[in-house]
């Protein structure tokens, strides 16, 4: 069982946001939140549990642990995640130089489409370093 100890951020929804995804700042409307896409940076963190309509407020979960949903080749428990194309968690490079803008760390190993905990962390690393910090 996983506390619902968290920090929580409120935002208002630019465009809608579906349940369990990450979300990350809109740069073009301060103070306004998206949909975070593939790697996208700016990753505020894991937004609520149901989805919100355009222009609604809402909150997200900046620290702690959050329900995310799970994209494409699932994980690994102990995997760090980034956006795909929907705001679902996939496991992020381990090699290039390209930054990987992570939202967290999976809890549990999952298939696509699952919804799990993590553990809500947003950073960015650099492909192949230590992760360990």
């Amino acid at each position: 069982m996983y506390s619902n100890n968290q920090l929580v951020g409120q935002r208002k929804a630019n465009g809608a946001i579906t349940a369990f995804s990450i979300v990350c700042e809109d740069t073009a409307n301060d103070g306004s939140a998206i949909i975070a896409t593939a790697n996208r940076g700016r990753i505020l963190g894991v937004g609520p549990n149901y989805a919100v309509a355009d222009t609604v407020m809402f909150q997200y979960t900046f620290a702690g642990v959050a329900q995310l949903a799970i994209g494409s080749g699932g994980c690994t428990a102990g995997d760090y995640l980034k956006s795909d194309a929907n705001g679902h968690g996939v496991i992020i490079a381990t090699g290039g130089t390209t930054p990987q803008h992570v939202v967290g760390v999976a809890m549990r190993s999952a298939a696509e489409n699952d919804i799990i905990p993590i553990q809500v962390n947003p950073e960015v690393m650099t492909a192949g370093q230590d992760y360990i910090s």
